[in-house]
């Protein structure tokens, strides 16, 4: 448990206090992580939030739903697949034009940055519970000040039992968006590469946390992804949390590769 907490601890950014923020984006978008504990809000935590814009007939632009990522170098972020496959067709179906994706560091009112590349691993074919829902979004330019990423964790396979944290920026509880929250959670067990997770309904990632990182905190003690949030049994987390949900595991070899061939520069642990 105290290898779990760290992870709290160092990705919240010092530390994970209760938070007054409100400021809650939009009610549509997305939701992420329910129950949980409140991350400080101002931090630059390599954990990002991501948007999806959408243009309206009058040329407005807005969010339209939203995931969670993490910075793995100085300007790539990984995320879900579906976050970046699913994005533009969610948008259109709504009757407005994709405008693009926009990450920002340290929340909404922090650092905001465009995309200018958007890929997903070849062998993702947008079924839910596919153990290769991985994607990476490529920054225009790297966040100012820099901030630390986060290594991948390929030396100690996750296995059932093993204890992991996980961060989203979606709806909460409350019913409020753009709040960074974290959870703890042990891995019930591994299915054809999926980390998967028997839900308290209490705590848990909800349908949108995509894209959000499950942190593992090594026996060496580096902290680092383990697997990335991929779906979820709830409908809407307003009221309860989610009883199952799972994560695509980054130690697959064939996720692993694509994701150090597409960002060399990704530190591997």
């Amino acid at each position: 448990m105290k290898r779990v907490l760290l992870s709290l601890l160092l990705l919240c950014t010092s530390g994970c206090v209760k938070s007054n923020d409100d400021s809650g984006i939009c009610n549509d978008i997305d939701a992420k992580v329910y129950g949980g504990q409140s991350c400080n809000q101002n931090s630059r935590s390599p954990v990002v939030l991501i948007l999806h814009l959408a243009q309206s007939g009058n040329g407005e632009i807005s969010p339209s739903s939203a995931c969670t990522g993490s910075l793995i170098s100085s300007d790539d972020v990984l995320t879900a697949a579906h976050c970046v496959a699913g994005a533009e067709s969610r948008v259109t179906a709504s009757g407005r034009k994709f405008a693009g994706f926009r990450v920002y560091i340290g929340g909404i009112n922090g650092e905001d940055i465009a995309v200018k590349k958007a890929v997903y691993h070849p062998q993702y074919d947008r079924i839910p519970a596919n153990p290769h829902d991985i994607g990476i979004l490529t920054l225009e330019r790297a966040p100012s000040p820099k901030v630390s990423p986060l290594p991948i964790i390929a030396s100690e396979e996750v296995e059932k039992g093993d204890e992991l944290a996980a961060f989203g920026f979606g709806l909460n509880e409350n019913g409020k968006v753009g709040e960074l929250k974290g959870l703890s959670f042990k891995i019930s067990s591994v299915e054809q590469n999926l980390l998967l997770v028997q839900g308290d309904g209490k705590e848990s990632v909800c349908p949108g946390d995509s894209g959000g990182p499950a942190v593992y905190t090594a026996k060496s003690g580096t902290i680092g992804i383990s697997g990335i949030t991929s779906f979820g049994d709830a409908k809407g987390c307003t009221s309860s949390a989610a009883q199952f949900w799972g994560m695509s595991s980054v130690q697959l070899q064939k996720n692993l590769d694509f994701i150090t061939e597409t960002v060399p520069d990704a530190v591997v642990r």
